[in-house]
């Protein structure tokens, strides 16, 4: 019996930038960064898999510093993170210039520390269960997250000189600052509003990333917004980190809800990247390629790939793993790809702006 399922999904949020001068006093303003999400499935029988048990030991925690999680903070040096945490798992460039230490086990505990070359922590993330902040932890609700700390629906703060107010994502990454550190929350828009994940960021990186909304004055200097430029091969070393860290945030997903994890799948990933490539050299966004006119399943049986079950999630203009994902979570046709049982395997490419999914089972 042949099961077919077919879902699609669009989402674009238009990028712009604007520059006026007043009175000797410059002032810039830009909206967030343009994103696109689309999801596609086809599922060729009815068979389930088990999910899994894990056995998982969780960590001492300290919820007592505002500054961080796992006793681990902004402005911190790293070789105090690695004396609490032990050595990471992998490392990783960032587009942002600096080098994301990954700490995964056993698919739930996920936790990634972005740190600079004169080794100071400006970036650290989680969507493990096992995080505590002021009262939060993953899958609080809107209420109790609202009674703990307050939001708003602007930020405003002080950077390299000038002062930069943003629009604060609420419904999707509510943002705060607590003791100077700026502080995001990643929700489910499909699970009422619960927090979905934390992120806590240095300023500095924070404006580069362009995720908000954002304006901004000066007087004398203009302050240094822009992200690093960086060489083809630093590029390329960013995109494979990128890959194997949404397969690893798939994976705590899925963990997570009792799903068996997903085996890295290199053939669907070379299928995965290759599309990508494609979307970005013929400056289109959609599963069917506008130049080979082939759709993702098309394309699996053409590069070898034979399969029971198949799904692809595509995105763009996303910054890193952790934003791309959420905003698949954040969407029904990726995240029913992401969460279903039926698939086993998954490959991710990245090239550029544009990331692709390929989940496969064999």
């Amino acid at each position: 019996m042949v099961k077919k399922g077919l879902t699609f999904v669009l989402l674009c949020l238009l990028g712009m930038m604007a520059f006026f001068v007043t009175d000797g006093m410059e002032s810039f303003e830009w909206d967030e960064i343009e994103t696109k999400l689309s999801a596609l499935s086809t599922f060729v029988d009815d068979e389930q898999e088990k999910a899994s048990e894990q056995v998982i030991q969780d960590p001492v925690l300290d919820e007592s510093d505002s500054r961080g999680i796992y006793g681990v903070y902004i402005g911190q040096s790293a070789s105090e993170a690695l004396t609490i945490l032990g050595s990471p798992q992998r490392k990783e460039p960032s587009a942002l210039g600096y080098e994301w230490w990954v700490y995964q086990r056993d698919g739930v505990h996920f936790l990634q520390i972005g740190v600079t070359d004169d080794g100071q922590i400006v970036d650290l993330y989680s969507a493990s269960e096992d995080w505590r902040y002021q009262g939060i932890a993953l899958g609080t609700s809107e209420e109790i997250r609202n009674e703990q700390i307050s939001f708003a629906p602007n930020i405003s703060f002080t950077y390299d000189g000038a002062d930069f107010t943003l629009t604060d994502a609420i419904n999707e990454r509510a943002l705060t600052i607590i003791d100077d550190i700026p502080v995001l929350f990643y929700l489910d828009q499909h699970d009422d509003n619960k927090v979905a994940g934390i992120r806590f960021i240095a300023k500095e990186y924070l404006v580069k990333s362009k995720l908000y909304a954002i304006r901004w004055t000066y007087f004398a200097t203009q302050p240094d917004t822009q992200p690093p430029a960086l060489t083809a091969e630093q590029q390329a070393d960013v995109e494979r980190g990128i890959e194997r860290q949404i397969f690893d945030l798939t994976n705590g997903t899925r963990a997570r809800l009792g799903l068996p994890l997903l085996q890295w799948n290199e053939q669907a990933a070379e299928v995965a990247r290759a599309h990508s490539a494609d979307m970005r050299q013929g400056d289109f966004f959609d599963h069917v390629s506008a130049t080979t006119g082939l759709d993702p399943f098309e394309r699996l049986r053409q590069h070898g790939t034979t399969f029971r079950a198949a799904g692809e999630n595509i995105a763009m203009g996303y910054m890193d793993a952790i934003e791309t994902h959420h905003g698949w979570m954040n969407s029904l046709g990726h995240r029913e790809n992401i969460i279903h049982p039926q698939f086993s395997t998954l490959g991710v490419g990245v090239v550029g702006i544009y990331s692709a999914q390929n989940f496969v089972t064999p």
